[in-house]
């Protein structure tokens, strides 16, 4: 299975998001498809012992970004070419089998919605995430970005 990251959103940047692309891979053996600029995630992967043509990575250049204290929409329609918008569009076009954004989750929701169709009926879509309990792991839905929620 591959998946496309936004190897660089979130709060620390690319050197976490790629610590946990090669965590991924090991543990799971899945394919990451790492949208970000590429000659700082080909360096970073360099750092952690990952030679190039590592067939668990492959790099979608991105240069942009979208900061975690942007406007969602305004950023992805000014930033095509953002790492997360890259992921989502690389994701839309079957190049992978889901995208994975610890960044901006106002953007990751505008990027999926530009890329994706809803699911018919389906007004205001919603973000899961899994979280620990005593029991084991349960879902929390609507984690984020949706800050207009109407029953």
């Amino acid at each position: 299975m591959r998946i496309a990251l936004d190897a660089v959103g979130g709060d620390f940047g690319l050197a976490p998001n790629i610590e946990g692309a090669i965590q991924a891979a090991n543990a799971f053996g899945v394919e990451l498809l790492l949208a970000g600029p590429a000659d700082k995630i080909r360096a970073e992967l360099s750092a952690r012992g990952i030679a190039e043509g590592d067939d668990r990575f492959e790099m979608a250049d991105a240069p942009d970004l979208v900061g975690m204290d942007e406007e969602p929409a305004s950023a992805c329609r000014a930033k095509p070419k953002s790492s997360i918008m890259v992921a989502a569009q690389l994701c839309a076009k079957g190049r992978a089998a889901g995208f994975v954004s610890a960044g901006n989750s106002g953007a990751t929701m505008c990027a999926a919605l530009f890329h994706f169709k809803r699911v018919p009926g389906v007004l205001r879509p919603a973000i899961a995430v899994p979280i620990p309990t005593p029991k084991g792991l349960t879902v929390l839905l609507d984690a984020g970005a949706n800050v207009d929620c109407k029953p």
